[in-house]
């Protein structure tokens, strides 16, 4: 009997030690593979940023263009009207000037919050990623198993004590 008891608490200490080792390894992966998805998400939020930016230079760029179109149109329907040179079509112009120009500021505004947004979004991925490395690094349980394994052969000692040492 008293063999058996020794034997049996060596095997379960041996055993809950690579367990422990087991655990971490695999929530060490796990945090690993997390990290890696979230340094992901915030390459995508970074370019996410600079889409917006150039997306938002385009629209600008188009609205620009549209306007000085519709400035060319005004100008025309003006002059056929005979009011280009008059202080009502001189007000026209600059009302519509001010238009365009407030329509390209709000356009370039929204750009940068796009960007903002996804600049703020791949920090925090970035922020993810850092505390997934250090539950990587953190979770490897060797402690733990050391701790199992002392435990196991303080408590085997004292079996072999108490049946062999009489």
């Amino acid at each position: 009997m008293g063999w058996a008891a020794l034997a049996a608490t060596i095997a379960s200490s041996v055993l809950g030690a690579a367990g422990q080792i087991y655990q971490g390894q695999a929530t060490s992966a796990s945090a690993k593979m997390e990290a890696e998805a979230a340094e992901a998400n915030a390459r995508l939020a970074d370019i996410n940023a600079e889409m917006a930016i150039g997306e938002g230079q385009i629209a600008q760029s188009e609205a620009a263009a549209e306007a000085y179109k519709a400035k060319g149109r005004q100008r025309a329907a003006l002059a056929e009207g005979g009011i280009l040179t008059s202080a009502t079509g001189a007000s026209l112009q600059a009302a519509s000037e001010s238009a365009a120009l407030s329509e390209q500021s709000s356009i370039a505004r929204r750009a940068q919050m796009e960007a903002l947004n996804s600049q703020i979004q791949s920090g925090n991925y970035l922020t993810q990623a850092a505390t997934a490395r250090n539950k990587a690094s953190s979770s490897r349980n060797w402690l733990g198993a050391a701790g199992s394994l002392l435990s196991g052969a303080s408590t085997a000692y004292d079996r072999y004590n108490l049946y062999y040492k009489k």
